[in-house]
Protein backbone atom coordinates (compact mmCIF):
# COMPACT_ATOMS: atom_id res chain seq x y z
CA UNK A 1 0.00 0.00 0.00
CA UNK A 2 1.12 2.92 -1.03
CA UNK A 3 1.54 6.22 1.49
CA UNK A 4 0.64 9.67 0.00
CA UNK A 5 0.76 12.28 2.49
CA UNK A 6 0.48 15.80 0.62
CA UNK A 7 -0.09 19.40 1.41
CA UNK A 8 -2.49 21.72 0.27
CA UNK A 9 -0.99 25.37 0.17
CA UNK A 10 -3.49 28.27 1.16
CA UNK A 11 -1.18 29.72 3.95
CA UNK A 12 -2.93 32.10 6.41
CA UNK A 13 -0.89 34.80 7.31
CA UNK A 14 -2.03 37.09 10.16
CA UNK A 15 -0.03 39.29 12.24
CA UNK A 16 0.55 38.04 15.88
CA UNK A 17 1.17 41.35 16.85
CA UNK A 18 -2.63 42.63 15.35
CA UNK A 19 -3.85 43.15 18.95
CA UNK A 20 -1.17 46.44 19.56
CA UNK A 21 -2.45 47.81 16.18
CA UNK A 22 -5.61 48.58 13.80
CA UNK A 23 -7.29 45.66 12.91
CA UNK A 24 -6.97 46.59 9.20
CA UNK A 25 -3.37 46.37 9.64
CA UNK A 26 -1.93 44.74 7.04
CA UNK A 27 1.52 43.23 6.80
CA UNK A 28 3.90 43.95 3.52
CA UNK A 29 5.00 40.69 2.80
CA UNK A 30 3.48 37.41 4.07
CA UNK A 31 5.40 35.08 5.88
CA UNK A 32 6.24 31.93 3.68
CA UNK A 33 8.55 28.77 3.51
CA UNK A 34 11.67 29.70 1.25
CA UNK A 35 11.67 27.74 -1.57
CA UNK A 36 8.45 27.22 -4.05
CA UNK A 37 5.39 25.36 -4.01
CA UNK A 38 6.97 21.97 -5.14
CA UNK A 39 9.99 22.43 -2.72
CA UNK A 40 7.16 22.79 -0.04
CA UNK A 41 5.32 19.83 -0.74
CA UNK A 42 8.47 17.70 -0.94
CA UNK A 43 9.55 18.28 2.42
CA UNK A 44 5.62 17.55 3.76
CA UNK A 45 6.57 14.24 1.88
CA UNK A 46 9.63 13.55 2.60
CA UNK A 47 9.55 14.36 6.34
CA UNK A 48 6.08 12.80 6.97
CA UNK A 49 5.27 9.33 8.60
CA UNK A 50 1.61 7.59 8.30
CA UNK A 51 0.87 6.53 11.54
CA UNK A 52 0.40 2.97 12.02
CA UNK A 53 -2.63 2.90 13.25
CA UNK A 54 -3.83 5.43 11.35
CA UNK A 55 -2.96 2.89 8.22
CA UNK A 56 -4.31 0.36 10.06
CA UNK A 57 -7.65 1.78 10.34
CA UNK A 58 -7.90 3.73 7.46
CA UNK A 59 -7.86 7.62 8.78
CA UNK A 60 -7.29 9.88 5.92
CA UNK A 61 -7.94 13.30 6.05
CA UNK A 62 -6.77 17.14 6.84
CA UNK A 63 -5.01 18.26 9.46
CA UNK A 64 -5.05 21.41 10.25
CA UNK A 65 -2.26 23.27 11.94
CA UNK A 66 -1.29 26.62 13.29
CA UNK A 67 1.77 28.14 13.45
CA UNK A 68 3.73 31.24 14.80
CA UNK A 69 6.74 32.15 12.06
CA UNK A 70 8.76 34.63 14.51
CA UNK A 71 10.87 37.53 13.38
CA UNK A 72 13.74 35.26 12.34
CA UNK A 73 11.62 32.97 10.54
CA UNK A 74 11.70 30.23 13.15
CA UNK A 75 8.32 27.71 13.86
CA UNK A 76 7.03 28.02 17.25
CA UNK A 77 3.54 27.61 19.37
CA UNK A 78 2.49 25.03 16.80
CA UNK A 79 -1.00 23.77 17.85
CA UNK A 80 -3.60 21.65 16.10
CA UNK A 81 -6.61 23.48 15.35
CA UNK A 82 -8.54 20.34 13.13
CA UNK A 83 -7.32 16.84 13.78
CA UNK A 84 -8.59 13.55 12.24
CA UNK A 85 -7.29 11.52 14.83
CA UNK A 86 -4.96 8.18 14.94
CA UNK A 87 -1.68 9.76 15.53
CA UNK A 88 -1.49 12.14 11.93
CA UNK A 89 -2.13 14.56 14.66
CA UNK A 90 0.82 14.78 16.57
CA UNK A 91 2.71 13.83 12.68
CA UNK A 92 1.23 17.13 11.49
CA UNK A 93 2.71 18.86 14.06
CA UNK A 94 5.91 16.90 14.33
CA UNK A 95 6.68 17.76 11.04
CA UNK A 96 5.64 21.53 11.08
CA UNK A 97 7.77 21.80 14.04
CA UNK A 98 10.53 20.50 12.10
CA UNK A 99 10.40 22.87 9.05
CA UNK A 100 13.64 24.50 8.27
CA UNK A 101 13.75 28.65 9.02
CA UNK A 102 10.81 30.74 6.81
CA UNK A 103 11.03 33.83 5.46
CA UNK A 104 9.33 36.21 8.38
CA UNK A 105 6.63 38.53 7.50
CA UNK A 106 7.27 42.42 6.90
CA UNK A 107 5.49 44.99 8.47
CA UNK A 108 6.54 48.57 7.23
CA UNK A 109 10.31 47.04 6.36
CA UNK A 110 10.99 44.99 9.29
CA UNK A 111 10.32 41.16 10.53
CA UNK A 112 6.85 40.78 12.58
CA UNK A 113 5.70 37.84 13.77
CA UNK A 114 2.84 35.98 11.93
CA UNK A 115 0.32 33.30 12.22
CA UNK A 116 0.15 30.95 9.55
CA UNK A 117 -2.14 28.18 9.21
CA UNK A 118 -0.94 25.23 7.42
CA UNK A 119 -2.92 21.81 6.24
CA UNK A 120 -1.18 18.27 5.85
CA UNK A 121 -3.38 16.28 4.01
CA UNK A 122 -3.11 12.38 4.94
CA UNK A 123 -3.93 9.81 1.95
CA UNK A 124 -4.04 6.18 1.71
CA UNK A 125 -3.57 4.88 -2.00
Amino acid sequence: MKIISTLLISFCCIPAFAQKHNASTKITRAASFRGDTAMFQNYIQDHTRYPEYAREHGIEGTVITRAVVNETGQIEQIAVLRGIGGGCDSEAARVVKGMPPWQPALYQGKPVKAVVAIPVSFRLE
